[in-house]
């Protein structure tokens, strides 16, 4: 199951408008995807959410902001970091989404900013666009399935020879080699 970390910018995205972003957030409320969350990046959608700009998407969505947390909140696991990073100059803030997903182990950050996109990977875990990740997970639910049908040996036109044999397991997961999991 993969590890995911979603940025702030992602987190409204998916819980004030319909799309891919909210797909994401369906696929944590599923339990498809495993969510992590530190203290600082749920303080710092708590800040986002309270700007004047998304009253109205949170009305339209029957959500206050302490709903909203609630619902995020109950579907990540919050940790607390134990790294520092200072790796992206250009908006510091950006750090700590890679503290927490360095802190959890995870195994994607699923982000829209470029700052991170730009990384593409930091200690292992792979930066995606919301789109990037959904085609992941879909190719990997896809690989899944294919190992679980039978396929037929012999030659196109050998109608005597049609035995089905199982397909060798193989593990549909990308797992980084250097960053262990729990």
């Amino acid at each position: 199951m993969e590890r995911v970390v979603l940025d702030t910018n992602t987190l409204i995205s998916g819980l004030l408008w319909d799309g891919k972003e909210s797909t994401v957030i369906e696929k944590a409320e599923n339990h498809a995807i495993k969510l992590f969350l530190s203290h600082q990046l749920l303080a710092e959608l708590e800040g986002v959410l309270k700007r004047d700009k998304f009253s109205k998407k949170l009305e339209n969505k029957e959500y206050t902001v302490e709903k909203a947390l609630a619902k995020i909140a109950l579907i990540a696991t919050l940790i607390e970091p134990n790294i520092k990073i200072d790796v992206v100059k250009e908006d510091p803030d950006d750090n700590r989404v890679l503290e927490c997903a360095v802190s959890a182990e995870a195994t994607v950050i699923v982000s829209g900013d470029s700052h991170l996109l730009n990384l593409k990977n930091y200690a292992g875990i792979d930066i995606l666009s919301t789109t990037d990740f959904i085609n992941q997970i879909s190719g990997q639910k896809e690989n899944m399935q294919n190992q679980l049908r039978p396929h037929r040996t012999g030659q196109q036109g050998d109608h005597q020879n049609k035995t089905i044999q199982k397909c060798p397991k193989q593990n549909p997961l990308h797992l980084h080699a250097d960053v262990p999991r729990s």
